[in-house]
């Protein structure tokens, strides 16, 4: 089964630097995304909403060179 729907990215993140230097200075970064599809393929699979919303949260180290 083949097909295309329209979809939509979002998000926001935000980084701090810390005090913690170890060769380089040290920051952590956040983030999360929100992928959204205007139209849900059911596959044969019963489902509640035309549209889907998938939600990403991820963070890490920086270092600053």
């Amino acid at each position: 089964m083949h097909g295309t729907a329209a979809t939509g990215q979002f998000g926001g993140g935000i980084e701090v630097g810390t005090q913690l230097k170890l060769l380089l200075p040290i920051g952590v970064r956040g983030e999360f995304g929100n992928f959204c599809t205007l139209e849900n393929f059911s596959f044969g699979v019963p489902v509640q909403c035309a549209e889907q919303h998938n939600l990403v949260v991820s963070g890490g180290l920086v270092v600053h060179f």
